[in-house]
């Protein structure tokens, strides 16, 4: 599989009304995603069910899903080299889906990228989610640190245009939350998952880290207090099919999986 490790790319562009056809679409796709290929999420699970930090049989129950999905990924990726074809990677995690209906938003995420790209959106590439945390000089306005987190989620993202061009907006696409917004939609939804422990953990961290450097060069270390903190969402890219791959991922879902082709609106 062809992985693309760029630096975090900040797409923080303007923003699409909910109403947007291009976000429509979007949505339509992930949707079918997730009607074609059900699972059930550990993580999700975890997140958003009450019962499952309540109740010790529903916590043992996501808790045993949780160690089955992590051997199923094991046994997918153990012979897996950069040179694996991303098709191979694709329908080793239908198979799985399928099977055995656990994935998370990893899973989601290949299969959505895959269907957008079957679907006929070339510009379309799987995301890992990642916090900017920075910290500001309140004085001189001036950032003195900044550090990325990944947060452990994938997602996709996609200009929903046939003929790609380099200045469209992109479009998130999250079919392990459910949705499909504009960047800065999907910014705000991310930021609000993130719960206020997550958030003073993220920023100890960089003050941490930034205390760390400060001893390491001989700079003055910035008392926190005097100091901003920013946290930002970016997308950075983990896979990207080149066009040869977009040929074989549409060859392949359309051939096999023809139900998960959103056909036009007529009108």
């Amino acid at each position: 599989m062809k992985i693309s490790f760029t630096p975090t790319i900040n797409i923080y562009q303007q923003s699409f009304g909910t109403k947007k056809p291009e976000i429509r679409k979007a949505d339509d796709i992930q949707r079918k995603t997730r009607e074609v290929f059900p699972f059930f999420s550990p993580s999700y699970a975890e997140n958003y069910y009450t019962t499952c930090k309540t109740n010790y049989d529903a916590r043992h129950l996501t808790s045993n899903q949780a160690k089955k999905l992590y051997d199923l990924r094991c046994e997918r990726y153990k012979d897996q080299t950069l040179r694996t074809p991303f098709t191979t990677v694709l329908q080793k995690t239908i198979n799985d889906v399928r099977k055995k209906g656990l994935a998370n938003c990893g899973e989601a995420a290949i299969i959505t990228m895959s269907t957008l790209i079957a679907n006929g959106f070339p510009n379309t590439h799987r995301c890992a989610v990642v916090l900017n945390t920075s910290l500001i000089d309140k004085k001189t306005k001036k950032e003195v640190f900044s550090r990325e987190f990944d947060v452990d989620h994938a997602c996709t993202i996609t200009t929903m245009d046939t003929n790609p061009r380099m200045d469209k907006p992109y479009i998130v696409v999250d079919s392990w939350n459910g949705f499909a917004d504009s960047t800065s939609g999907a910014v705000t939804r991310y930021i609000r998952q993130l719960n206020k422990t997550d958030m003073k953990k993220y920023t100890q961290k960089a003050i941490n880290e930034y205390k760390e450097q400060c001893n390491a060069k001989k700079k003055r270390f910035i008392n926190p207090k005097d100091l901003e903190i920013k946290h930002n969402i970016d997308f950075a890219v983990i896979d990207s099919p080149d066009k040869k791959e977009e040929k074989k991922i549409q060859k392949l879902i359309r051939t096999k999986y023809p139900a998960l082709i959103v056909e036009p609106e007529v009108g």
